[in-house]
């Protein structure tokens, strides 16, 4: 690995602050893996964007991700610039520090700082999916987990940093009980890449590329980082008492038993109506409503451990 020009994005508020309370070892960490290295800072949403893209822009070739879902969403859509991946040979490597750890459960990182840098230094690299959102402005966006509408977006909203802070990777979990007291299923219409078209009353809809989401749920059970697919999962409209009753099942993709649950593996999809819609994506909301939902397969280089590849 010694032709790789490292460049360390560092997220100090992720994990509700417990990044920047760690960065002794962190840092110790970085120093024992390479002897010349940039690293930045982030100080407000969106820097890890401009960080990664002037860092592939210069040169740099090894963009190392210290944070959680958010930071790495970020990091991801520096890879690009007005919609094109800058350099295909960059490589993505992931020190996780977030709240959900969602991704790095799909990348299959342990919780062990120390063992993630070893997973660095092993240089296994391998390629990633990621997910490809056009926006109602026509811009592009990108996501490397998971992209959600309806419930998914609420708890989402609900979670502050104080409640990462205070509850960690538990913080999803109670928000989620928080939003299923007051939530009503909405409306949407989806048109899937087969041209099947859904038209329903839903309490949510996730598209996922990995098959984890923030605190250790498995909506999509059988989603793969590598499949050259998007897993799509309609959450039928429940009643209150059928959420707090399914709730628990999430964590082991039990929920699946339900047949009203659908899951589907796609290419694309494209959203047609969405009542009263909010959406995130990989734990950040977004700002505008995405039409298009698409898989770019094998986009990305990335650092992984050396384990079996899971393929459907």
């Amino acid at each position: 690995m010694s032709d790789l020009k490292v460049h360390i994005v560092f997220n100090p508020v992720s994990a509700g602050g417990r990044t920047w309370k760690r960065r002794k070892l962190i840092l110790s960490e970085i120093r024992n893996c390479w002897d010349d290295f940039i690293i930045e800072y982030t100080e407000k949403p969106g820097d890890a964007v401009v960080k990664t893209r002037h860092a592939i822009t210069s040169g740099r070739n090894l963009i190392v991700a210290v944070g959680g879902d958010g930071t790495i969403r970020e990091i991801v859509n520096g890879f690009y610039n007005d919609g094109q991946l800058i350099n295909p040979a960059s490589t993505l490597a992931i020190i996780n520090s977030g709240t959900g750890q969602g991704f790095a459960q799909s990348l299959g990182l342990p919780k062990d700082i120390h063992q993630q840098f070893e997973i660095i230094r092993s240089g296994n690299i391998g390629k990633t999916d990621i997910g490809r959102l056009t926006l109602s402005s026509g811009v592009h966006s990108f996501f490397i987990n998971e992209f959600q509408l309806g419930i998914g977006g609420e708890v989402v909203r609900s979670v502050t940093p104080g409640n990462k802070k205070i509850t960690g990777p538990f913080a999803f979990a109670f928000g989620v009980l928080k939003v299923i007291r007051n939530f009503n299923p909405r409306y949407y219409s989806i048109r899937l890449d087969n041209d099947e078209e859904i038209s329903d009353e839903l309490t949510g809809i996730v598209i996922s590329n990995g098959n984890y989401t923030g605190g250790g749920m498995q909506l999509t059970p059988g989603a793969a980082l590598n499949d050259g697919y998007l897993d799509v999962l309609f959450i039928p409209a429940l009643t209150r008492k059928e959420m707090f009753r399914v709730f628990p099942l999430i964590y082991s993709g039990q929920h699946l038993k339900d047949k009203r649950f659908r899951c589907y593996k796609i290419k694309s999809l494209v959203v047609t109506f969405a009542e009263n819609h909010l959406s995130e994506a990989d734990g950040e909301i977004l700002d505008e409503l995405p039409l298009i939902v698409e898989v770019i397969p094998s986009a990305l280089n990335i650092i992984k451990p050396k384990i079996k590849e899971r393929k459907k």
